[in-house]
């Protein structure tokens, strides 16, 4: 039983969302841990959208758990297939590495059984590596100088509107959508700087 679950969990995102992801309230001090409402449509959409878009540009505003569906497509990624390398990208490092924490925390409420089935390296700052089959997520700052320096299969840039050097980081991504790759940009609006421009199409 437990393994048929771990199986489905890895060939279906929405599966492994609706019944294995926690998440964390910090408002809530009652009932932090909360498990991730995908009976929510726009979640679901959302989820169909990680799977079919190369080139993904969602504006949102905040409290509606669009960051912790995106950490656990990153941790979906990285987690159930080989050779991943995740990128997680904010304006500054320390801030890529509370997303990292995110996929963490939620690794750390799975089923011990699946956890035991994918085990990761032991916990470092900006990092979270499955080493057992080569995939990788990590956090990194704002910027283009480490995009070009791998192949990268997934890059998530956070709150793109408010990153001074997003139009060089994606620039520097663009090999990755074309490699086969996916990019997700995701921000709160910050009037008309290049994420508008981009999500516009008036670049």
């Amino acid at each position: 039983m437990a393994q048929d679950q771990v199986s489905q969990a890895k060939a279906d995102l929405l599966y492994f969302l609706t019944e294995f992801v926690w998440t964390l309230d910090e408002h809530d001090t009652v009932n932090p841990i909360k498990r991730l409402p995908m009976d929510k449509q726009y979640l679901q959409d959302l989820a169909h959208l990680f799977l079919t878009e190369p080139l993904l540009l969602l504006e949102k505003s905040r409290q509606m758990l669009v960051t912790w569906i995106g950490m656990a497509y990153c941790l979906w990624t990285a987690m159930f297939h080989d050779g991943k390398r995740v990128f997680v990208q904010s304006k500054k490092e320390g801030d890529a590495n509370n997303l990292v924490d995110r996929c963490k925390f939620i690794y750390n409420h799975l089923p011990k059984y699946m956890t035991n089935a994918y085990l990761v390296n032991p916990p470092a700052y900006c990092k979270l590596e499955f080493g057992r089959h080569n995939s990788i997520i990590q956090g990194i700052p704002q910027g283009p100088e480490q995009l070009r320096q791998y192949t990268v299969s997934l890059q998530w840039a956070d709150e793109v509107a408010f990153q001074e050097k997003s139009e060089e980081a994606y620039i520097a991504a663009l090999p990755t959508i074309s490699g086969g790759g996916q990019y997700i940009g995701v921000t709160t609006p910050n009037f008309k700087e290049f994420f508008y421009l981009l999500k516009s199409d008036k670049i």
